[in-house]
């Protein structure tokens, strides 16, 4: 097997491409979270890319996903002008992958696009607060999943991080206002079934979350955290270029 500098090999017998270890966890990331920018996908090549130290040009960021995009795995196009262009893993991706899940692959949705971004950069920084703590992250995707096999009715979280020390912890972004029961009912599902609770708020929703948050009882209450989700925003310095 040769190696080549893109991450992607030939096997032997000419069977077609082969996916290297760094790609397969970064364009699996980005499948499990729906979409990525190319920022948050020039932190992820650097987990594997190199130190502490090391930068990536956004150029050599384009041209990894432009081979990945040539392969069928993903797609890539700018959509928000205040962010670097997108990228989402397609259906064959998502099959080489090893993922199935519940929602079609595609273009991801405008309505929800702010959304999803806050929570992967809120995954990104989590993942390096916490390092090998961390063991595991369940996206929205596959929690959906599993409540469609399994016929639950349960308030899909934005992300549950599992730790090494058996904990389940929920991860929730709230950027868009909703009614107090609303808000509430998704406090007592979350604080229920979870050790902890990190709820994400913007100025927008900080009051309401709030009010409703002091509606739970104090078990509840103490297994939860209100933070603003400026606060969960990974640097991106070591990205550079445009």
């Amino acid at each position: 097997m040769t190696i080549s500098t893109s991450g992607i090999t030939t096997s032997r017998g000419g069977r077609g491409p082969v996916l290297m270890p760094r790609d397969q966890a970064v364009l699996g990331w980005i499948a499990e979270m729906g979409v990525a920018d190319l920022r948050q996908v020039g932190l992820l090549l650097l987990r594997y890319d190199g130190d502490a130290n090391s930068t990536i040009n956004l150029s050599r960021v384009r041209r990894v996903v432009s081979r990945w995009c040539a392969l069928g795995y993903s797609e890539t196009r700018r959509v928000l002008g205040d962010r670097p262009a997108l990228v989402w893993t397609t259906h064959v991706g998502n099959r080489v992958l090893g993922y199935d899940f519940a929602q079609r692959p595609g273009e991801p949705s405008l309505a929800t696009l702010r959304h999803t971004l806050a929570t992967g950069d809120a995954r990104l920084v989590l993942e390096e607060r916490l390092g090998r703590q961390l063991v595991a992250w369940i996206s929205d995707r596959e929690l959906r999943s599993t409540n469609r096999t399994l016929g639950l009715k349960h308030h899909v979280a934005d992300g549950v991080a599992e730790m090494a020390d058996g904990s389940r912890n929920a991860v929730e972004v709230e950027l868009t206002l909703k009614a107090n029961d609303r808000l509430l009912s998704i406090l007592m599902d979350l604080t229920g079934r979870y050790d902890n609770v990190l709820y994400l708020t913007n100025e927008a929703t900080l009051i309401a979350v709030t009010r409703a948050a002091n509606q739970l009882d104090n078990s509840r209450h103490a297994r939860l955290s209100l933070m603003p989700v400026h606060a969960y925003v990974p640097d991106t310095s070591r990205v550079t270029g445009r």
